[in-house]
């Protein structure tokens, strides 16, 4: 994946960490423990991150995901599921550019469920195939 398709899919998830951990007017996370370098992707990293290894395996990156409603935000018709148009149309909304539903769709039904969504996600963000991401992969160029 490109870095470029993995910013905006991280632009994406920020928006989602932002109304669960609340932000001021400047985009800030309000927050007393600042984890890592103290930005709201660090705060949300650190939040996902529950062995506090530095590092999300996908158990953790799906729960983080799960506990942000991101399938929910896709899921426009509520049927635990998304279609091509669904997906396509949630991504332009998100800034994700060029990802393929196919890819996506790992049995090819057409549809996409929460654990495809999810698995999705995983590896486009596990950059270097390692099964974890790490920090660098979560937030790449900012942390």
């Amino acid at each position: 994946m490109t870095y470029h398709k993995n910013l905006a899919i991280l632009f994406a998830l920020l928006l989602t960490a932002c109304g669960a951990f609340g932000c001021s007017g400047n985009g800030d996370v309000v927050e007393d423990d600042e984890p890592l370098g103290g930005g709201p992707i660090d705060t949300a990293f650190a939040d996902w991150d529950e062995d506090d290894d530095g590092k999300l395996d996908a158990d953790e990156f799906a729960e983080g995901l799960d506990d942000e409603g991101v399938f929910e935000e896709f899921d426009t018709d509520d049927d635990e599921r998304l279609d091509e148009e669904e997906f396509t149309v949630r991504a332009e909304d998100y800034g994700l550019v060029n990802v393929d539903f196919d890819t996506f769709d790992a049995d090819g039904d057409d549809f996409i469920d929460d654990d495809e969504f999810e698995d999705g996600l995983f590896d486009t963000y596990d950059t270097d195939d390692s099964d974890f991401i790490e920090a660098d992969e979560f937030a790449p160029g900012l942390i």
